[in-house]
């Protein structure tokens, strides 16, 4: 039996009354399932600009505690069959981002695809981030998560600020 080290209730926004939010499919699954939030076309791979990419929203907003992280990664049945993934794969969502969580989507084909709102696009695992914190042994261990639904989530000094805001002063 797998003792759980460390769990976390997470406090979650949903961006519209009908977003979905992310789930296990499965029990013993590593990641959530994530689900696009609107309707999104991905161009496809063109010799002048390269691979075909785009933003998708996720429908939901996150206030992580102190120490963890979320990461966005692609879907292995996506990334073999259709040949779409995760361009930074795994993204980062820190502990201190309040905005919608998003995937960049690559499209390495060369006909455009639309990704369906409502459709998984990609999975989410949260994790502590051990090289911020003394969580001990972990050997035999796991991390265990569970939403708090909420109306609007606390506010931090990086807010909203998304994709490359790290790097602007």
């Amino acid at each position: 039996m797998i003792e759980t080290l460390v769990s976390a209730k997470i406090d979650i926004e949903k961006v519209h009354l009908d977003s979905k939010l992310p789930a296990f499919t499965r029990e013993g699954d590593a990641c959530m399932d994530c689900y696009a939030d609107e309707r999104v076309e991905i161009p496809g791979f063109d010799l002048n600009v390269g691979l075909g990419r785009a933003m998708v929203p996720l429908g939901f907003k996150i206030a992580l505690p102190k120490g963890w992280e979320a990461l966005v990664r692609p879907r292995s049945g996506l990334a073999l069959k259709e040949g779409l993934t995760i361009l930074n794969s795994p993204g980062t969502v820190d502990e201190n981002y309040r905005g919608e969580v998003c995937a960049i989507v690559v499209n390495t084909q060369v006909k455009p695809r639309v990704v369906e709102k409502g459709e998984r696009i990609c999975q989410l695992a949260i994790r502590p981030v051990y090289g911020n914190n003394s969580f001990g042994d972990i050997t035999g261990k796991s991390c265990g998560v569970t939403w708090n639904v909420v109306d609007k989530l606390n506010e931090t000094n990086r807010g909203e600020a998304g994709f490359g805001s790290s790097g602007k002063q």
